[in-house]
């Protein structure tokens, strides 16, 4: 019984790792969305408000990569 449990158990931790993951990416895209980048102060630096939202995004797609290759 336990050689059947395991990589049935496997498949549905990496397939809601993925789907977190995924969570993860479309809760960047969106709080991006939200809020517009003309309301970003200072021309310099136009990514300045959203760094973390990019972090988010690019984290969420390299551990969506990272569970589907383990």
């Amino acid at each position: 019984m336990f050689e059947t449990v395991v990589p049935k158990l496997r498949k549905w931790v990496r397939l809601l790792a993925f789907f977190g993951g995924l969570a993860a990416v479309g809760f960047g895209i969106y709080s991006i969305l939200v809020e517009p980048l003309f309301l970003v102060p200072g021309p310099a630096e136009p990514t300045r408000g959203i760094e973390a939202e990019l972090l988010l995004i690019v984290g969420g797609f390299m551990w969506c990569l990272l569970v589907t290759k383990i």
